[in-house]
């Protein structure tokens, strides 16, 4: 395999013995080549999946270059609490395996296992906190430890040349992947996630979030919300958005700019955007800051919450 590879090239007995200041530079610079490649990666996978976000692509492109002193400052802290970790725990699981595996180049062998190992800590505590399935957490532990290996076994490397590799072969590999994806999105063979495009009549009937609240829409423009979540009032208590009034709707430029307008009195946010697939349409609207991402959804009754 390719990590076992550069695990066994650069892992020295005399790039064991580096202090962790000299480590945390390269294997900051790893860390961060890794994580860009695969939020792009993530990122154009999140094109093709039914996502508020408008037209993203362009966007999240833009946002690499002015996010990137804040994921420098991230993959230090990952350096300094996984990859440092990971080599001394490496040294120890090295150690275990006897002097014939010195041919491997000292605590190479090792580092895999201890990326293994470290990796399996903070995806176990997101398994047990319910932040992510036993199944994600399965599927990511071994690309994490992975991960975890090679940049412990970069970071002990005295190879300037080691280093400028990473860096070379890093950036043509983001490259590769965003020329890619926007050459599969632009001919079609992969379809960007757009909401469907609906006509007024299918807006009529009674819309659930599953819990108790409902908005129903009469053919004649009369509304009835009953039990709706809403705004919060000046005194940070939330507000039932529930009452009879009327409803428009206002097609837009095209689908991502399809609104819903609710006039019920005591609704302080009537403004309901489409989203979810031809299938299963859902209105939604953003809670608080859109930044955010947080949403508060409907869906036709009978659809499923």
């Amino acid at each position: 395999m390719l990590a076992e590879g550069v695990i066994a090239m650069v892992a020295t007995r005399e790039g064991q013995r580096m202090g962790a200041a000299e480590r945390l530079v390269p294997a900051t610079v790893v860390l961060l080549v890794e994580g860009t490649l695969a939020a792009v990666l993530l990122m154009l996978y999140g094109f093709t999946r039914p996502s508020p976000a408008v037209g993203g692509s362009a966007l999240g492109v833009l946002a690499l270059p002015v996010l990137l002193p804040f994921a420098a400052a991230f993959a230090a802290g990952l350096a300094i609490a996984f990859v440092l970790p990971t080599v001394w725990v490496g040294e120890r699981f090295a150690g275990l395996l006897g002097e014939r595996w010195e041919r491997l180049g000292g605590g190479a062998a090792g580092l895999l296992p201890g990326g293994l190992l470290v990796a399996a800590v903070p995806l176990g505590a997101a398994v047990a906190t319910g932040f992510c399935g036993v199944a994600a957490g399965a599927v990511l532990w071994l690309p994490a430890g992975a991960a975890l290996a090679v940049a412990a076994a970069v970071s002990g490397s005295r190879r300037p040349r080691l280093l400028r590799a990473v860096l070379g072969w890093g950036a043509l590999a983001v490259t590769g992947a965003l020329v890619l994806g926007a050459v599969a999105f632009a001919s079609g063979l992969v379809e960007e996630y757009r909401p469907p495009r609906l006509e007024r009549a299918a807006f009529v009937g009674t819309w659930t979030d599953g819990r108790g609240g409902s908005m129903e829409l009469a053919a004649d423009g009369t509304a009835t919300a009953a039990g709706l979540d809403d705004a919060w009032d000046s005194d940070g208590e939330e507000r039932e958005c529930a009452g009879r009034g009327t409803w428009t709707y206002e097609p837009g430029p095209g689908s991502w700019g399809q609104e819903l307008v609710l006039g019920v009195a005591s609704c302080a946010d009537g403004s309901w955007y489409v989203g979810g697939t031809a299938e299963r349409v859902v209105l939604y609207r953003f809670v608080g800051d859109p930044d955010s991402g947080d949403l508060y959804e409907l869906t036709r009754a009978g659809d499923g919450s």
